[in-house]
C-alpha cells in the first residue's frame, strides 16, 4: 500500500506539471495572435503546439488509469477479506455469503494511539460501556448491553443490537431484514475487525509497533453498498455522501471515545498499581481474543476464577 500511496502523490504531482504545461501553452498561443512573422512560422509553431496538447492529453490519460489502477488495489482490500473464507473456519461460509465484492471503496482513515494494540481491539469486544461512555453517541441508536456473541475456532461474530429492532415486531418474519435490526461485527484473528453496516462495511486493522509495545495505530476503510447510489438517482433526499460522512463519523467515535478511554486504561496497567485485570462474564469477546493469542503463543489459556 506504501507503494500505491506513493503512486497516488506522484501522478498528483504529474497533474500539477501538466497544469503548468497548459497554462505556457495559452501564454504561447497568446502570443500567437500577435505575432508579425511569416504564415509558414505561425504554421510550424501552431503544429508544434498541436503535438505538445496531443503529448499532455495522453500524459494525462495515463495518470487517470494509474489513478484508477490505485483505486481498485484499495477496492480490493474489502475483497481480500472476502478470500480469508478458507482460513476462517465455519465462518468463511458466513462471510461469502455478504458478497463483499459487490461494495465500493469510500476512502480510509488512520489512528495513532498511545496503547498496546490489544487494548484497541479490546473495545470492539462488548457494549456494556455504550450507556456511559456513548451515551451521546451510539447509545441513540443501540440498546447498551444487549449482543449476540458466537465463536468459530480462532474468529468470532457479534451481533449488536439496535434499537430499530423494536420496529420489526410490526412486521412478517419474511420482510426482515437483520441489518436495520442489528450490526454484525466479525473478528478476523488477529487484528480485524470488520463492521457490516445496512449503507456498507467499515474494516478496521489495528497494528502493534515492533518497536514500541505501549503504542499502536488503526486503518479503518469504508465501503459503500452499490444500492445505495442507485436510491440516490431515485430519491434526491437520499445524499451518498451524507452517508459516508456518517460512517467516518463511527471512526471518529472510536477515536475519541473508545480509544481515549483505551489508552487511559493503558496508563493504569502502566503504573505497576495493578498485578491482573479481570475479564467479566459479560466479556465473552475479550476472554476468546486473550485466548486465542496465548495459543498463538504456545502459552496457558487465561485463569478461571469462577464457572
Amino acid at each position: 500500500m506504501k507503494e500505491e500511496l506513493a503512486g497516488a502523490e506522484s501522478s498528483v504531482r504529474e497533474i500539477r506539471d501538466i497544469q503548468k504545461q497548459a497554462g505556457e501553452l495559452r501564454v504561447n498561443l497568446d502570443a500567437l495572435t500577435g505575432d508579425n512573422g511569416s504564415v509558414r512560422q505561425l504554421e510550424d509553431r501552431a503544429k508544434s503546439i498541436r503535438t505538445t496538447v496531443e503529448e499532455l492529453v495522453n500524459s494525462i490519460a495515463d495518470v487517470d488509469d494509474r489513478q484508477s489502477e490505485l483505486t481498485k488495489a484499495q477496492d480490493g482490500t474489502i475483497a481480500r477479506v472476502a478470500e480469508m473464507k478458507d482460513s476462517a473456519g465455519e465462518l468463511g461460509q458466513e462471510l461469502q455469503s455478504w458478497d463483499l465484492d459487490r461494495y465500493t471503496y469510500h476512502g480510509e482513515t488512520s489512528f495513532e494511539h498511545a496503547m498496546n494494540w490489544k487494548l484497541a481491539i479490546d473495545t470492539f469486544g462488548e457494549t456494556y460501556h455504550f450507556n456511559t461512555l456513548h451515551r451521546d453517541t451510539l447509545a441513540h441508536d443501540f440498546y447498551g448491553n444487549v449482543q449476540m456473541y458466537d465463536r468459530f475456532e480462532r474468529n468470532h461474530r457479534m451481533m449488536l443490537c439496535l434499537k430499530n429492532i423494536d420496529n420489526l415486531r410490526e412486521q412478517q418474519p419474511d420482510d426482515w431484514n437483520v441489518l436495520l435490526a442489528a450490526l454484525p461485527v466479525y473478528y478476523l484473528f488477529p487484528n480485524i475487525q470488520l463492521i457490516i453496516g445496512y449503507n456498507g462495511p467499515t474494516l478496521v486493522r489495528v497494528y502493534p509497533d515492533a518497536d514500541n509495545p505501549n503504542h499502536s495505530r488503526s486503518r479503518i476503510s469504508f465501503y459503500l453498498d452499490p444500492a445505495v447510489t442507485e436510491m440516490q438517482g431515485r430519491n434526491r433526499e437520499i445524499d451518498p455522501l451524507d452517508i459516508a460522512q456518517r460512517m467516518h463519523g463511527f471512526a471518529d467515535v472510536i477515536r475519541d471515545e473508545d480509544y481515549v478511554a483505551a489508552a487511559s486504561s493503558h496508563i493504569g496497567a502502566q503504573s505497576g498499581a495493578i498485578d491482573y485485570v479481570t475479564f467479566g462474564r459479560n466479556e465473552p469477546a475479550l476472554h476468546h481474543y486473550h485466548n486465542t493469542y496465548r495459543e498463538a503463543l504456545g502459552m496457558p489459556p487465561l485463569e478461571r476464577i469462577s464457572n
